[in-house]
């Protein structure tokens, strides 16, 4: 009898676990939010209320991140590209594949509505082709550069900052 009790409660542990974090399990990490500033949400297919986020917390692919007014943040991918939205903005991480070793993958983002910055990372460096943002008027092709920008449902004004 005395060894049944740890069995169990460590079961019990690891069943408490499993559930608390689902997404983890489900989705692979592209990356981490950063600098999280007032109200930033995070919703997903498997979790479409969104919950607030902050700093140090993974992001999974097909998050959909949302700043509320007066907030942002920064998203940085496991390549290094980094993606800052300010108030009022939102951006979704459609397709990440990276492989470190290689520095090879495909990035493919969505920025909605919103004031928008971003600098590529690793893949674009290797090939810029395999990297893509999508706003809700146009699709920026990628040469490794740093741009930013703000864009509604029916315009988009996106500048080019220089070398990534």
């Amino acid at each position: 009898m005395f060894l049944r009790a740890p069995i169990a409660i460590s079961f019990t542990a690891f069943v408490l676990s499993l559930t608390a974090a689902p997404q983890a399990w489900s989705t692979p990490q592209a990356g981490i939010s950063a600098a999280v500033r007032g109200e930033v949400e995070r919703a997903s297919d498997t979790q479409p209320v969104g919950v607030q986020i902050t700093s140090g917390q993974p992001i999974y692919l097909a998050d959909r991140i949302t700043s509320g007014r007066n907030s942002g943040m920064q998203i940085m991918l496991l390549d290094q590209t980094t993606f800052t939205i300010g108030p009022d903005s939102f951006v979704k991480i459609d397709e990440f594949v990276y492989d470190p070793n290689t520095n090879v993958g495909k990035v493919t983002a969505s920025l909605g509505k919103g004031v928008f910055r971003f600098v590529t990372g690793k893949i674009a460096q290797q090939n810029p082709s395999n990297m893509t943002v999508k706003l809700p008027v146009a699709t920026i092709g990628i040469r490794g550069t740093m741009v930013f920008g703000r864009s509604d449902e029916n315009s988009a004004v996106v500048g080019l900052a220089g070398p990534g």
